[in-house]
């Protein structure tokens, strides 16, 4: 079971996210992830149900260790570390499967991904003259980078919607450069927003540029 207050986040209003793990190895049930909401769940949210493949777990297990994994396969995988357990865990559980992975360079390898695509996209934009789209798409790729440099400095965030109030709470300097980024909105300043993009880059890519270097 899991929810976002235990990484920090979260809101009154918060789902309450259940992961139900089976084994479907011999017999005749598909193993494919199945999701069901099952309604308010006062004072919070929603409570979600998703049931899990125990081999899909050790699916996207291999695929982080290879730091292949899909964003939303890596989320899952946090859950299931960072949430609490309402079995009592046994031997060959999925605690014991995901315990050992670790998810920090996996993720910034993901985001870094995502970034390249938001900054090809721009590219196409640019050439084609659409400067509001590459604008947006701009915004996304800084957006991407601010959250693998979140990852790099700790702390792993897996949606854009928990980034400032994480940023706020703990480095509020950054909240401030990333809000600027994000507040620009004439046709010239696409440029500077992919430039904040790439000095986080540097920064989470190893070359150790702090943030008073930034020029933001």
């Amino acid at each position: 079971m899991y929810s976002s207050a235990m990484d920090g986040l979260g809101t009154p209003k918060s789902d309450l996210d259940v992961y139900a793990i089976r084994d479907v190895s011999g017999s005749h049930e598909n193993g494919t992830t199945l999701r069901v909401s099952a309604g308010e769940v006062a004072p919070q949210g929603r409570l979600d149900i998703e049931w899990w493949d125990i081999d899909n777990v050790v699916r996207i297990c291999g695929a982080a260790k290879d730091c292949r994994a899909r964003l939303d396969d890596l989320k899952v995988l946090h859950r299931l570390q960072a949430g609490i357990t309402l079995k009592p865990p046994q031997s060959g559980g999925v605690r014991s499967v995901v315990g050992g992975i670790q998810l920090r360079r996996p993720v910034i390898t993901c985001l870094s991904l995502l970034m390249d695509d938001e900054i090809r996209s721009y590219e196409g934009f640019a050439s084609a003259g659409d400067w509001q789209a590459g604008l947006l798409t701009a915004r996304r790729a800084a957006t991407y980078a601010t959250m693998a440099w979140c990852a790099h400095e700790g702390q792993l965030l897996f949606k854009e919607k928990w980034l400032m109030p994480a940023l706020e709470r703990s480095r509020p300097e950054m909240a401030a450069k990333y809000w600027t980024a994000m507040s620009l909105f004439h046709e010239s300043d696409a440029a500077r927003v992919l430039d904040f993009a790439f000095l986080l880059k540097s920064a989470f890519d190893g070359h150790g540029i702090s943030l008073s270097r930034m020029g933001w």
